[in-house]
């Protein structure tokens, strides 16, 4: 079963325009298919291995009022899925927290990395900073105290 990172965008940019930043700042390639903008790599920082991603809108939010229905990804418009060509998980999130931190040091759009829509594994915004979270930290709404 495959296995993805997710990181989450808060920018009112769109897509595509956020892609085209992304693909610039981070010294990926951009390209445009039937699904949508996807920003790709060779590898990223020193690691080989295709890295990719399309870039859409953050449907996994929840979109009701329902306070039981909160999760830490409510906030983020867009969502840059990632996975990487023949890599185990471990590998896999190593380089997309690497992509990730690249992401808060050089755009700044305040951003959170998840495990497979499940484990919270980091957060920046400028009023918090970094912060990287303990091992299954889930995004839901049980672990709310943490990530609040």
């Amino acid at each position: 079963m495959s296995t993805y990172e997710h990181i989450f965008l808060k920018t009112d940019a769109s897509p595509e325009a956020a892609a085209d930043e992304l693909a610039r700042a981070l010294g990926m390639e951009l390209l445009s298919d039937r699904e949508g903008a996807v920003v790709w790599a060779p590898g990223f920082g020193g690691v080989p291995g295709r890295v990719q991603g399309g870039l859409s809108p953050n449907i996994y939010g929840s979109a009701g009022d329902d306070p039981q229905d909160r999760s830490a990804i409510d906030d983020y418009q867009l969502v840059w899925t990632i996975w990487r060509s023949n890599s185990d998980e471990e590998m896999q999130l190593e380089v997309a927290w690497a992509i990730f931190l690249e992401i808060t040091r050089t755009i700044r759009w305040p951003a959170a990395l998840v495990h497979n829509l499940d484990l919270l594994v980091g957060t920046w915004d400028p009023e918090r900073g970094l912060r990287r979270f303990p091992p299954l930290t889930s995004v839901d709404l049980q672990d709310e105290p943490i990530w609040r």
